[in-house]
C-alpha cells in the first residue's frame, strides 16, 4: 500500500496477495466504488468456482452452517472479546466512589454480559443500567427494544447466577441520585 500511495505501480504479485487477501471483505466504500482488487471484484479463481455452481447450490463460503460445537467456540471467543466501551457517566461515578473507598475491581470484565464492574475474586458482578435503553419503567416507555433488552438482562443475571456470580443492578437514576448510597449497597455485600 505505502508503494502505491508513492505513486509506485505495484507487480503482478503484489496485486494477486492483496486480492486474496480482501475476499469477502466489503472494502468499497473505504477505496472507493471502482476498484480493480478490493470490493466486489473476484479472483479468477473465485469466478470460476462461483460460475460453476448450479442454481440453489450453497457456495462453500457463503451460507455456511456452523455445527453446536463450532457454535459454542464461537460463543466462547466472543466473551473474551473486550467490546470497546465508552464508559458512561453513571458508571464513571461508582468507578470513582468505590476507587476512593480501595476497592480493588476490574471493569467490562470479560464473562456472561460483560458486568461495567467486576470483583472477579469475591464473583460478583455489577451491572449500571442506563434508564432509557434498558427500560426503567419510571422513566422510559416500553418499547419493544427496551423489553427485548430486559429479557437479554434477566438470561444474563441468570446464567452469571449459575456459574455461582452474585449479580447486583442499579438503574441510572439511583446512582446519579446517590452514588455514595448504591456504593454503600456494595460495601455492605462484602462485608
Amino acid at each position: 500500500m505505502r508503494q502505491a500511495k508513492e505513486g509506485k505501480p505495484l507487480s503482478e504479485k503484489h496485486i494477486e496477495n492483496l486480492s486474496k487477501a480482501m475476499i469477502g471483505k466489503n472494502t468499497a466504500g473505504r477505496y472507493g466504488p471502482l476498484n480493480n482488487f478490493f470490493g466486489k471484484h473476484h479472483s479468477l479463481k473465485t469466478k470460476e468456482v462461483l460460475s460453476d455452481l448450479k442454481k440453489g447450490e450453497k457456495s462453500p463460503w457463503f451460507g455456511r452452517h456452523h455445527t453446536k460445537e463450532e457454535i459454542e467456540k464461537i460463543k466462547e471467543s466472543r466473551l473474551k472479546q473486550i467490546i470497546p466501551n465508552k464508559n458512561t457517566k453513571i458508571e464513571r461515578l461508582v468507578f470513582n466512589e468505590l476507587s476512593t473507598r480501595g476497592y480493588g475491581f476490574k471493569t467490562h470484565y470479560p464473562v456472561i454480559g460483560q458486568p461495567d464492574v467486576a470483583l472477579p475474586e469475591q464473583k460478583i458482578a455489577i451491572f449500571c443500567d442506563g434508564c432509557y435503553w434498558h427500560g426503567c419503567k419510571e422513566h422510559s416507555k416500553q418499547t419493544d427494544y427496551q423489553i427485548k433488552r430486559q429479557e437479554r438482562d434477566r438470561q444474563v443475571t441468570q446464567q452469571l447466577q449459575e456459574q455461582g456470580w452474585l449479580v447486583l443492578r442499579f438503574w441510572e437514576h439511583e446512582i446519579n441520585a446517590n452514588p455514595i448510597g448504591v456504593v454503600d449497597e456494595i460495601a455492605e455485600v462484602l462485608r
